[in-house]
């Protein structure tokens, strides 16, 4: 260890086929995206984004705008050549008066000094940017990885580290709210076709699944399950053609079940159309919501 911590400020750099292993709290990611990512959205019946890349040190801006939340987010990677990333600058546009919301900074290599050590800032405007939440990723070796964050006005925090065996990854989790039942995880990975990880804690009633298998180049197939929260989803993906996608998928959320589906069409290059829709068993309501995206 003591010849690990020597080489975290070694000059020379990383293989470029060097890659660390994701870290903990994305041990899951693949799964999760499958339910997330372009799905129906209970909070925005409508919505159109617009995101703008400009030709100006590669600062780019998105639009937002729908029926719950009117923002935009503007992005500039090293501004000037400044080691500073500003990873997100958040405006709320409601009242027609834009507002800065949320500020995210990331600190690189460059200005730290330490191969692999990346540090972000991320504050708000409910705390007066006074009361950040600092997060650190480290990578610098290709089969482990090191993260951890700290909430300045709550004083919570969390450690995780994460290594590499093989196709395996394995991981574990401290956090303040239970600094003695540490959190632990492991991630599968195989020929970019399956990825599931199964995570838990000392705890026995804690622990959740997640999976996602492509069936075929065009069908994928997800599933997840958390006891704590008696929840659980399965759902499947297929791609009609490279311009259209539909999915569906089945949730339970303790007593409360429902029936979701999605049906996304790229109409023109980077102009994107969307419909969701969701069905409430228990109360028989359907709802719906539109989404338009253009990139």
């Amino acid at each position: 260890w003591l010849k690990a911590v020597a080489r975290c400020c070694d000059p020379r750099p990383l293989s470029a086929t060097s890659m660390a292993p994701s870290k903990f709290a994305d041990f899951a990611r693949a799964p999760k995206d499958f339910f997330s990512a372009g799905w129906y959205d209970d909070k925005d019946i409508y919505q159109f984004k617009l995101t703008k890349k400009t030709a100006f040190q590669g600062a780019s801006v998105t639009s937002s705008l729908g029926n719950s939340a009117q923002k935009m987010t503007f992005k500039w990677p090293k501004p000037y050549d400044m080691p500073v990333n500003i990873d997100k600058a958040e405006f709320s546009l409601a009242g027609g008066a834009a507002k800065l919301v949320k500020v995210d900074l990331g600190l690189t290599e460059d200005l730290l000094r330490c191969p692999g050590l990346k540090l972000k800032v991320k504050g708000t405007s409910k705390t007066n940017y006074q009361q950040p939440v600092v997060e650190m990723d480290y990578t610098h070796f290709a089969d482990a990885n090191l993260n951890g964050s700290y909430d300045v006005g709550t004083k919570a925090w969390n450690v995780g580290l994460a290594f590499q065996v093989s196709s395996v990854v394995l991981g574990a989790e401290i956090t303040s709210a239970a600094p003695t039942t540490p959190n632990l995880g492991l991630q599968f990975k195989h020929s970019g076709l399956l990825a599931a990880a199964y995570l838990t804690s000392l705890n026995p009633q804690k622990f959740e699944v997640h999976a996602k298998y492509a069936v075929t180049p065009a069908i994928e197939a997800a599933g997840k399950y958390v006891h704590s929260k008696e929840s659980c989803a399965a759902g499947v993906g297929y791609k009609i053609s490279a311009e259209t996608e539909v999915k569906a998928s089945l949730h339970r959320d303790g007593a409360a079940q429902s029936a979701r589906f999605n049906i996304a069409h790229l109409v023109a290059p980077k102009f994107k159309v969307a419909v969701g829709g969701s069905y409430d068993v228990k109360y028989s309501k359907p709802t719906f919501d539109f989404t338009i995206q253009l990139d």
